[in-house]
């Protein structure tokens, strides 16, 4: 179609040869002339439509290839496969990448702010180019760093696919934080995770100095196996995690007997069609006077425990146990015949016998917390030597195997066997698993000596994992995200090891180096293979034969 070049709905512009490029033939450096020029061409832009008119040139030379060519190397408006210009692509990326904006929402702002008549679809396609493109240019931009660094401190770990598939496996460079590789395993033994970190140092032509994992057997049979000569550093985050998982069980089977005791009070057991006299104001509903004390029982209730730093069931029972006496003491101050003492009374000797009855569960969560606070404020202490930490955390574990010892006469530490968190593990239970799990992770606790960085942790790369998460729960509107983490998170996860300048860079200039259409066939290929297996997935229903296994197991056999 051809556009008129004078209109009130654009503004036509003509692409001529660039001024800054001498007018000769790319091959034989003989003159190029004018051939024809093109219909037009509408590109919406933030700016405004504009009628692109593109005059084509070719080389004058009869035995030249580009004689029966047209070119122009006149940069365009638009960005390759749309009708929209570059401006309007940059700004797409810069808001679903930097802003974590949804496309619908970017929708929005397209066309309040800049009246730009665009489709949801559109925005998503552009949203899907950003994407490949961006997190290929960060690839090629880790190669460069990585080259010159000549040494990678490799952290490695598996995402929890969240839906029947391959897991998503991270490899990072705690040294420049940049991502070196992700890979979609359906099975990650210690011989493939070996033929992963194999490639890497092919790719990336480096040594390694030093490996940071969770304590996972796979990976740990891969280090040992492979490069038992590379120092290998456990999580220190995890270990204790594993300790932490024990005494919140514990500390939660508390919160349960104490949420069980406010429950079954009088405040909380009221109905609002059973009012009860009060001296002075006559009969009122119990909820209704006592509406202060129920709020205040339910904040209590409430508490949430803060990883490695409170517990709840703790909190709960201090803060009831300074209720109780608070109650007893304004008591004192009430008649004794009055309604409101003889409740307060009552509830309150109720409480203190509750407690009373939980105190050594209490003491047993408060006493093990406080020897967890020691282990972790011993392992992360700032301006002491490795040495002298391992140091003082070994005699730590002596003192806890000390204190079994004089419990328990019969405690044998070689007999100490895992098992998972539970709430009705016992003090010494919990104290003889710390104690396992110590004398399991030692070795590899304290390897951070020999790295470049003392980095105790792969902390960075759980929180890529919880980053990438956050942003498809936030673009999805739910929690069954992993699909999204099948199909993008390898890309996501490019975009939190990189620089903001990278995020923000042009797109253009990166999809013109980049073979972009490749890259994003590549995408929907991949894309459209896992759908597919979605589809055809067949749903298998067996509440029949598991409830004829778990009642008629004899009979079936």
């Amino acid at each position: 179609m051809k556009y008129h070049a004078q209109s009130g709905d654009y503004c036509t512009v003509y692409l001529k040869w660039p001024q800054n490029l001498p007018k000769e033939c790319p091959v034989c450096q003989e003159k190029v002339i004018k051939k024809y020029a093109d219909n037009g061409k509408i590109v919406h832009s933030l700016a405004g439509d504009i009628n692109q008119i593109t005059i084509y040139y070719h080389c004058i030379n009869p035995n030249c290839k580009m004689h029966d060519i047209v070119f122009n190397p006149q940069s365009r408006f638009e960005f390759e496969g749309f009708y929209y210009g570059k401006d309007v692509v940059q700004k797409v990326a810069f808001y679903a990448l930097k802003k974590h904006f949804k496309a619908a929402y970017i929708l929005d702002v397209l066309q309040t702010e800049y009246k730009l008549k665009i489709s949801e679809s559109t925005i998503r396609r552009m949203i899907n180019v950003v994407t490949v493109v961006k997190s290929e240019a960060i690839d090629q931009k880790t190669l460069e760093i990585i080259k010159k660094q000549k040494v990678i401190l490799m952290g490695l770990d598996g995402e929890d696919p969240l839906v029947e598939g391959p897991g998503l496996w991270l490899f990072v460079d705690l040294i420049s934080n940049r991502l070196l590789s992700t890979v979609y395993l359906e099975s990650a033994t210690a011989d493939i995770l070996h033929d992963e970190i194999e490639k890497i140092i092919s790719l990336y032509s480096v040594k390694i100095s030093g490996f940071i994992s969770d304590k996972q057997n796979n990976i740990t049979s891969c280090i040992s196996k492979y490069y038992p000569k590379i120092p290998h550093q456990y999580c220190g985050y995890h270990f204790m995690n594993n300790i932490w998982n024990h005494l919140e069980l514990l500390d939660g089977k508390l919160h349960k007997r104490l949420s069980q005791v406010i429950q079954n009070s009088y405040f909380l057991n009221t109905g609002p069609n059973s009012p009860i006299y009060i001296e002075e104001h006559g009969k009122i509903a119990p909820k209704t006077v006592f509406s202060p004390i129920i709020a205040d029982l339910k904040k209590m209730k409430r508490f949430r425990n803060k990883k490695f730093e409170q517990l709840r069931g703790i909190k709960f029972f201090e803060h009831l146990d300074d209720y109780t006496a608070q109650m007893f003491e304004i008591m004192s101050q009430v008649p004794q015949n009055y309604r409101i003492h003889k409740i307060y009374r009552r509830e309150g000797e109720k409480w203190t016998e509750s407690l009373s009855s939980l105190y050594s569960l209490y003491s047993d969560c408060n006493e093990l917390f406080e020897i967890f606070k020691e282990i972790y404020s011993g392992y992360f202490a700032k301006n002491v030597s490795s040495s002298e930490i391992e140091d003082n955390m070994a005699t730590l574990f002596v003192n806890l195997e000390q204190k079994l010892l004089e419990t328990d006469q019969n405690f044998v530490k070689t007999n100490l066997r895992a098992y998972l968190p539970r709430s009705s593990s016992t003090y010494l239970e919990i104290m003889g698993e710390w104690l396992r799990l110590w004398e399991s992770y030692r070795n590899g606790l304290f390897s951070y000596r020999k790295f470049e960085k003392p980095i105790l942790t792969n902390n960075t790369l759980e929180q890529a994992f919880g980053r990438q998460k956050s942003h498809f729960y936030s673009r999805s509107a739910k929690k069954q995200v992993g699909r999204l983490i099948l199909t993008e998170g390898d890309y996501h996860l490019r975009f939190v090891f990189c620089r903001d300048e990278e995020l923000e860079s042009d797109i253009w200039e990166e999809a013109s180096n980049l073979n972009w259409r490749l890259l994003k066939s590549m995408h929907d290929g991949r894309k459209k293979v896992l759908s597919e297996n979605w589809l055809k997935k067949t749903l298998k229903f067996l509440g029949i034969s598991k409830v004829q296994a778990q009642f008629y197991e004899k009979r079936l056999t």
